[in-house]
């Protein structure tokens, strides 16, 4: 019968255990951390003990094998087993050799017969429970069970927020226990699946700063509550897209953004167009001598017309025009002339002496072909 010092002997011959080691070994060196990693860092736990009869002989003499199974705990007794996967009673039997009582392990050392463990070690409570046997039959509980507690290396790796440098998935992981496809700083899931899911992807749950240039290959994608608070200028691909926030004002192909919305292009072709859909839309150009041009097309030869719903038209010289708006609408207001195929035209006539005003059709050489007068009946 095996049990520890502490306990109450069962029979006259009976073991005492002391557990003289027992550290945690993923300790990660600085400069060797993203190359280890890539292969997959073992979590191996040393421990050694030591056996003597009930006397406090040292058991083993120079060498005698001795039968173990281990199991981690979350409690000092009772409580749920975390490793390995099977029950400890049926779990892989380990041989070690027993020296002058002394013995030692590398527990989770899938060579030397554990089972891989796979915890986190992300709470205080691990236990460790050994059973002992002579003969590799019958196995006798050591109690109590041996706290796991950390080295020096190990408890400063704890400083790094949640724990976990690497997930299951081999990826970067900070702040969730939760293994996911991406690496991620924090513990929120992604609200971009089809984005956000692979090895190569990184989810920051909360604000990033980043105080020089970020260059993006991809898409860049703003969420329903996604915003630019701070005054400043956002440009895209050199002037194809700039934002300014503190002047609220937009820019296409310029950042000299002197109106809310400003786009700029030295060609003579559509600069701007508005679209119904890809086939059917509107669009116009500024050309080299400041005209505007304006076109529509509904992509079948029909249509395209330029219309001013429930409004008026005007034409003027300067800024404004010198009359004032009709009392109905659907009118084509024109301050000077309208001119047909730049050859004829009509225009108002004022006289300067009486003031009367009349409408005269001209020719192409201004000679007068007829004249309305509202003074003449």
């Amino acid at each position: 019968m095996l049990k520890l010092l502490l306990m109450r002997p069962k029979k006259s011959n009976v073991l005492k255990f002391f557990v003289a080691i027992f550290i945690v070994v993923f300790v990660f060196y600085t400069y060797q951390f993203v190359n280890i990693t890539n292969a997959g860092v073992p979590k191996i736990l040393s421990f050694q003990g030591r056996l003597t009869d009930a006397s406090g002989n040292l058991l083993g003499s120079s060498g005698t094998n001795f039968y173990f199974k281990f199991a981690i705990f979350d409690s000092l007794s009772g409580g749920t087993q975390l490793w390995p996967t099977d029950p400890i009673a049926s779990s892989a039997t380990i041989t070690l050799k027993v020296t002058q009582g002394v013995f030692n392990a590398l527990l989770g050392d899938t060579t030397a017969g554990f089972e891989a463990i796979s915890l986190d070690f992300d709470s205080t409570n691990y236990y460790l429970e050994v059973r002992v046997s002579e003969l590799g039959s019958t196995f006798d509980t050591l109690t109590p069970r041996q706290r796991i507690v950390a080295s020096g290396f190990a408890v400063n790796a704890d400083t790094v927020h949640g724990g976990r440098f690497l997930n299951a998935s081999g990826v970067g992981q900070f702040g969730d226990l939760a293994t996911a496809a991406f690496s991620r700083f924090g513990a929120a899931d992604t609200t971009h699946t089809g984005t956000i899911d692979s090895s190569d992807d990184l989810l920051v749950s909360g604000g990033l700063e980043v105080n020089g240039s970020v260059a993006f290959d991809g898409t860049l994608t703003f969420g329903g509550t996604g915003s630019h608070s701070a005054a400043g200028e956002w440009n895209f691909d050199s002037n194809t897209l700039v934002i300014d926030s503190g002047t609220n004002r937009v820019g296409v192909g310029t950042s000299g953004l002197t109106r809310k919305f400003n786009v700029l292009e030295e060609v003579s072709v559509a600069q701007f167009r508005l679209g119904y859909t890809d086939s059917i839309y509107s669009e116009f150009y500024i050309d080299g001598s400041g005209d505007i041009h304006l076109s529509a097309t509904n992509g079948a030869g029909a249509g395209g017309n330029i219309r001013g719903d429930d409004a008026n038209i005007f034409a003027c010289i300067g800024t404004a025009c010198g009359v004032s708006d009709p009392a109905e609408k659907g009118n084509v207001i024109v301050e000077t002339s309208v001119l047909f195929g730049n050859t004829f035209r009509f225009k108002q006539n004022v006289d300067e002496v009486t003031a009367s005003k009349s409408v005269i059709m001209y020719d192409s050489a201004t000679d007068p072909i007829f004249e309305f007068d509202e003074e003449q009946q």
